[in-house]
Order: C-alpha cells, then structure tokens, then sequence
C-alpha cells in the first residue's frame, strides 16, 4: 500500500468518527445559541407568533370569514351596514299610519310656532283702533287709555256746569292774597298834594294830602320834661318834644364822659402780687414791679443732679433733674416747689427729653480720654516744640535703651578712639 493510499484510508476512517476544527466551526455557525430567542413574525418576515396575536386568533370562530361593514347606505352594496348609519336614515322617516299618507301641504316650523302660540277652543278677535257706535269688538288699551285722559274723576255731589271757569279768572284769583276782604274806599280830599293812587276794581283813585306850612308843634296836653330830668327815659312825659330830645336817665353817662385819674380802687385781694382789697392802681403797679424784679434776680432754671430740701429759696424756679434710668441720659424731670401754709413741698410738672445725639457721654468721654497725652507733653527727652535740651550745636546720640539725648563733639570723638583701641581698629 502507498503511502497516498494510507493517507487517503486514514482520512476515511477519520471522518466517520472526527470532524475537523474548521467542519466544526462551520456546523457551529449553522446552530442557535441555548438561550436564542425569535423576533414576532411580521407581515413582510416570518417568526414565532406573539401573544397579542395568539389571543386575537383565539378570539377568532372557527370557519369565520372576513366581513366588510358599509358605514353608509348604498344602492349596489351587498354588505351589512352598520347600526348609526340605520338608526340616522330611519330617523328621517315617519312612522306609517293606516289611513295617512303623503301631502304635498308641508307643515312648516312657522305654522307649528303659531299653532303653539293659540290658546285651545280659541277664536279668532278683532280689536278695533278707533271708537265705534256701532262695532262689537273689543278696543285697543292704548285708545281707551287716550279718551280716558280726555275725561275728568266723578265726584260725588258735583256736576257738570256751563259756567266755564276761564285762564283770565284763573289769573285774576292768583293775584288776591290769602284772607283778602273787599275794600271800600272814601276820598275826603279832592285837591292838594297828591300822594299816590289806589286802583279798586280796576278804578284808579288820586290820594291827596293837605299842604300844611306850621312849623312850629306843641304837646297836646303835657309839658316834656326838661335835659336835666331824672328817670327811665321815655316815660317822663307821653308826647315827643319839639327837638325830639328825651330826657337823660342817671343811669346812662353822657357819650364824651371823662373818669378821674386817681380814686379808682380793686377791691378783690391778690396774694401772689402781696396787694389788698382796696388797692388802687399805683398800689397794684408798684407790687407788680416788685414781683417781677424779684422774679428777674434769681436763676429760673437749675439742672441738679438731686433736689435740695424744698423751702423758701426754691421758691419760683424749676428744678432739672435727670432720670437714673439705664439709656434715660437725655431725660429730665421737671420740679417745682409748691408753698401750702408753712408747708414746702416738691411737685413735679413736667418731663423733658433733651437732644443729646450730637454729645458724648462723661463715661465714654473719659474711656476716650484715658491713655491719652496732654497737649504739652513730652517723648523723653524730646519736648513738645521738638527740642532735646536747651544748647545749640549739640550732638543728638542715643543713650540708654536708645533714648535720645545731646552731647558734645570732643566727648563722641574720645569715645569713637577708645572704641577702636579696644577693638584693636586703626584710624
């Protein structure tokens, strides 16, 4: 045997147990995986079916067949038509009634609004526009209305009457007062001075008056009384005086009267000025004066910290006294002593609050103030004009713990050479 027969029987015998890597991968490929899944079948690719359809062919009777529904009627379609579409035309037509048919009359909304509108059993009425001696129909209310108008109330115990009453008369009693009285009137003069006219009954009449010249008149039974009478005036004598004068009252004083200067006295008592009942004016002045001068000598108002013992020096000033209350530094009351007998007392009248926004306050004046210099002090040995010591042409050196002070050229230089000696420094 060939060794090409050998391999060719190898071959054969191997392919009936064994697969080749690249057999294997081909059958492989040809294989689904153990947890594959199917895509749903779809009108255009086939698949497993979904649960959607399986429970729509569930639904489906066996030997069903497609049936097409017209949504409308149809003169040719064989197809069922669907219910709405049956109800909405059936709509459209009446019922049959055996005995009716068709009319070419219709019955029109108008016509059934107006049937609507008669009242049963109603019959037709014409209501007339005019009067009438002669129609029975009923009669507009708005006629009626109008010849009512025309007409005048029924008054019991009154009628009609052919004495008119007329606008002239109507005027005419307009113009006579309320509770006039008829008027008669004589004329005793006929000549003279006219004075005016009356109109009675539509008659004018001429007033005249007497022309008397006298002028010269004297009470008819009495005598008036002369300037100097005494009593209510007008009641001395019943007729008026020629000058027409009334006799003077001692009650009443002459319009030019003039008083006196001195004589006229107070009679009531003022304390507070120290006058008496009795006074006059040049009392009452003085004691005035007094008063204020006394007032104008002393201090009106004393801001204190605490009130004195009221008494007599108190008297007639008002006395400040600030509040002690924490954030009450602006607040002052207000006192005044009060005189009952020989009594003296305290009374308070009032409270101020005084502004003090623009001022500080002792205490934080003081913290202000604390640790700072006066105007004129002095930085060691330096003063406030800015000179160390009193002589000119001194060098200005520190001193102990750097402070400031003068000395002299000789002395520095001696200590600049000493310095260098004890350093071991050369010039």
């Amino acid at each position: 045997m060939s060794l090409s027969d050998l391999y060719n029987h190898f071959k054969t015998l191997t392919s009936q147990w064994h697969y080749l890597k690249s057999e294997v991968d081909t059958k492989l490929n040809e294989k689904a995986n153990s947890s594959h899944s199917h895509s749903d079948a779809t009108t255009s690719a086939s698949g497993f079916m979904s649960s959607s359809d399986k429970t729509k062919l569930n639904g489906i009777a066996t030997g069903a067949n497609k049936t097409t529904v017209d949504s409308s009627l149809s003169a040719s379609s064989t197809n069922p038509v669907q219910n709405k579409a049956i109800n909405t035309a059936l709509g459209n037509k009446v019922d049959a009634v055996n005995g009716k048919g068709l009319s070419t009359n219709d019955y029109t909304t108008a016509e059934k609004n107006k049937l609507a509108n008669i009242e049963s059993e109603a019959n037709k009425t014409t209501v007339d526009s005019e009067l009438s001696s002669t129609s029975t129909n009923p009669l507009q209310n708005k006629v009626i209305n109008t010849e009512l108008g025309n007409k005048v109330d029924k008054v019991n115990g009154k009628g009609l009457s052919t004495e008119d009453y007329t606008t002239a008369e109507k005027n005419k009693l307009a113009g006579i007062n309320e509770s006039a009285d008829a008027v008669s009137f004589t004329r005793n003069l006929t000549s003279g001075t006219k004075v005016g006219t009356i109109t009675i009954n539509g008659t004018d009449t001429d007033i005249y008056c007497n022309n008397d010249t006298n002028t010269t008149y004297t009470p008819a039974s009495a005598t008036p009384s002369a300037d100097t009478t005494s009593g209510a005036v007008g009641t001395s004598v019943k007729y008026a005086r020629e000058d027409h004068k009334h006799p003077k009252s001692s009650l009443y004083a002459e319009a030019n009267h003039t008083h006196a200067a001195t004589g006229v006295t107070d009679s009531t008592a003022h304390a507070n000025i120290g006058t008496s009942a009795g006074a006059n004016q040049a009392t009452i002045n003085a004691a005035i004066d007094t008063k204020m001068g006394s007032l104008l000598g002393v201090e009106l108002i004393e801001v204190v910290s605490t009130r004195p013992t009221a008494s007599a020096s108190t008297m007639n000033k008002l006395y400040m006294v600030p509040e002690t209350t924490a954030g009450t530094e602006d607040v002052y009351e207000i006192f005044v002593t009060v005189k009952s007998g020989n009594n003296y007392s305290w009374e308070k009248v009032d409270t101020a609050r005084i502004d003090l926004s623009g001022y500080a306050t002792i205490t934080a004046l003081n913290n202000g103030l604390s640790g700072k210099a006066n105007s004129t002090h002095a930085h060691g040995n330096i003063t406030s004009a800015g000179a160390i010591g009193s002589t000119s042409g001194k060098l200005v050196v520190t001193g102990a713990s750097g402070v400031l002070t003068v000395s002299d050229m000789v002395t520095e230089m001696n200590n600049v050479v000493e310095d260098l000696i004890e350093y071991g420094g050369t010039l």
